[in-house]
């Protein structure tokens, strides 16, 4: 049953595998072209007008295309690491089921509660929004002219539905009274 957690894993996280392959890819080209100014620069085999003190200068320099180079440089390092270290985690979620792996998306089981919270508070079913967040559904019902929405009963279906359901890591459900 280890395959079956391990595509449940796969479905619910990113892989970070192509931004750690690209990354690799452009550092070493990056590499392998400072070695070849590096090794080829003293012996006279670079191409024409570079030349390895042309090429110190540039970097060390103060001038506005070295000045835009180590900026581009350093941007394109920092939307790396924000890539390698941000969260990987999709708006999906595991629901618990025996011998199979179910993978629903968070606005499909928000629509869920958002439309049995709404059956049981007695407004239309565009009168109810459902906002997941990691442990939470919050549901906001909008009352209709002159009647009331039932809030218990809004908070009781959506229980139901979420206990019904059985997400892996639980959710509690929230009932709110809100206006457009």
């Amino acid at each position: 049953m280890s395959w079956m957690r391990r595509y449940e894993r796969r479905e619910l996280h990113r892989s970070r595998s192509l931004t750690s392959s690209i990354a690799l890819i452009v550092t070493a080209l990056i590499l392998l072209a400072g070695a070849l100014v590096a090794i080829l620069g003293p012996m006279g085999l670079l191409p024409s007008g570079i030349t390895g003190e042309g090429v110190h200068t540039f970097l060390t320099a103060s001038g506005a295309a070295s000045i835009a180079t180590g900026a581009g440089i350093m941007l394109v390092g920092i939307v790396w690491l924000v890539l390698g270290l941000s969260s990987a985690r999709r708006s999906r979620r595991a629901l618990q089921r025996e011998g199979v792996v179910v993978i629903v998306d968070d606005s499909t089981l928000a629509s869920a509660i958002s439309g049995t919270a709404a059956r049981a508070a007695r407004v239309g079913a565009d009168s109810a929004r459902t906002v997941l967040g990691r442990r939470h559904a919050r549901t906001v019902l909008e009352s209709q002219a002159g009647f009331d929405a039932d809030l218990d009963a809004a908070r009781s279906a959506a229980t139901t539905t979420i206990d019904a359901l059985q997400p892996r890591r639980g959710l509690r459900a929230d009932v709110k009274a809100g206006t457009a």
